[in-house]
């Protein structure tokens, strides 16, 4: 083998070493086929955090991360459209539209017409979404902002390009689907 060097591994602790080898003249890299799988391995990764954050909402009110995402959006803008919300929201309107209606059936919500323009659905959030928000809000945000401190920020925003554009490529094949 050689020497050690410094490498991502795939499937090490957070914190460990990353150790690779390399001969008297080449490190051994990763091909485009492992850097691919290390990628997928990362990404479910994150989707598994995300679902046990999403647990611990859920056992908390029984809202799912989705639901929460809407009732915060709808708490933080007073009142918003549905349309609107789904934007802000970053999901589907017929996403938005199933998601309401749980949270509306909960009483977190509520739908009323714009006095203006009755074509609108005007969402607004109960004191129930209100206290809802206020009691896991701190808690998701704190361990967040936690976990993204601990990284500098140029890595923070390298993270963030890096996902929107990923999701940006992801929301375009799933249109060509359509």
């Amino acid at each position: 083998m050689g020497e050690p060097v410094d490498r991502p591994e795939t499937n090490r602790p957070a914190g460990s070493p990353v150790v690779t080898f390399r001969d008297r003249h080449h490190e051994t890299a990763p091909d485009d086929s492992s850097s691919e799988l290390e990628l997928f391995q990362t990404a479910r990764r994150l989707i598994q955090a995300l679902e046990r954050c999403s647990a611990r909402i859920r056992s908390h009110d029984g809202l799912t991360l989705p639901q929460m995402i809407c009732l915060r959006v709808v708490v933080a803008d007073g009142s918003v459209t549905a349309t609107a919300l789904a934007r802000r929201a970053r999901m589907s309107a017929s996403t938005i539209v199933g998601l309401l209606d749980e949270l509306e059936t909960r009483g977190f919500v509520r739908r009323d017409r714009d006095t203006r323009d009755r074509r609108l659905i005007n969402v607004t959030a109960t004191d129930s979404g209100k206290a809802a928000v206020k009691q896991n809000a701190p808690g998701l945000e704190r361990e967040m902002t936690e976990l993204l401190r601990r990284l500098p920020q140029t890595e923070r925003a390298a993270i963030r390009q890096s996902l929107l554009r990923l999701t940006a490529h992801i929301d375009s094949i799933e249109l060509q689907r359509q």
